[in-house]
């Protein structure tokens, strides 16, 4: 068994037996599109709290050369109420932290896109990085992920 799988098997049973004394601790999901061509732009979601606050804050990177400083930060901020927090759980604790991806493996590319799933919770955390092209299968749970700062 890998450290991911232990951690995930810590988490995903923490979650599980008593939902709500998880959501009590520091919790932080987050979506992250970068890399790419010099320039390209870089999204970011990320949804933090605990003790049943939740807030998702969504920062688009993007670059305009033609501007001094070229880089422009985009932000929207909203509440997430902990029914969405843990719809989005249900699905990170799913298929997207259990199963391999082909998308998974390295690419020697070095403007390929990244998109990388974050869940952490205090000390213990999951990672997943996904390279160009990004799995159709998670397109549901991205959905559900930028509909969540449209308040959808």
């Amino acid at each position: 068994m890998t450290t991911q799988d232990s951690t995930l098997a810590l988490l995903t049973a923490g979650y599980r037996s008593d939902p709500q004394a998880f959501l009590a601790k520091p919790l932080l999901l987050r979506w992250w599109v970068h890399g790419g061509e010099p320039g390209s732009p870089s999204d970011v979601l990320t949804i933090e709290g605990s003790a049943g606050k939740f807030e998702a804050i969504y920062r688009r990177v993007r670059y305009d050369f033609s501007r001094s400083p070229p880089q422009q930060v985009d932000e929207a901020r909203r509440p997430m109420p902990t029914d969405a927090v843990m719809q989005l759980l249900d699905n990170m604790f799913g298929a997207l932290f259990r199963q391999r991806l082909p998308e998974e493996d390295g690419h020697d590319l070095a403007d390929a896109r990244q998109e990388q799933w974050d869940l952490q919770q205090g000390a213990r955390g999951l990672t997943k990085v996904f390279h160009e092209p990004f799995p159709t299968s998670l397109g549901p749970l991205r959905e559900r992920f930028v509909n969540s700062v449209r308040g959808r």
